[in-house]
């Protein structure tokens, strides 16, 4: 199981490797992807923590059943029927965001979701370190 104190620094790094993967919190240092995964049961968790770990020595994911590119720079873990949305920066990942697996409709609007936040992001200056 995921333990917070260890994998997540800050609430927004996740796991270190060739490239980074970090989890967006907000301004009170809440992080709802995180906070989602931990949620999840043990053996969820477990499976969502090895995809995250499968991306990190290599930097990419080929399997399109796992990590899928859903256009305008948003990118979609896949593991069971929880989604984690991204964008690519500095060669690592930002997860958004993470919700259980959505209808086409509500994928849409996850992934309106995830651009808004990568904006918000972007503008704020923050730096991944």
């Amino acid at each position: 199981m995921i333990n917070p104190e260890v994998n997540i620094l800050h609430g927004k790094l996740f796991n270190r490797g060739t490239v980074s993967v970090w989890f967006l919190a907000d301004t009170r240092g809440n992080c709802q992807a995180a906070d989602y995964l931990l949620s999840l049961d043990g053996a969820a968790q477990d499976k969502a923590r090895a995809l995250l770990d499968r991306v990190a020595p290599r930097g990419t994911y080929r399997n399109e059943q796992k990590f899928r590119n859903l256009g305008d720079g948003i990118w979609e873990f896949k593991s069971g029927q929880a989604r984690l949305l991204c964008f690519q920066m500095h060669g690592g990942y930002v997860i958004t965001h993470a919700v259980d697996k959505p209808k086409s409709r509500a994928l849409l609007r996850e992934k309106r979701k995830a651009l808004r936040l990568r904006d918000q992001f972007r503008e704020s200056g923050e730096v991944l370190e």
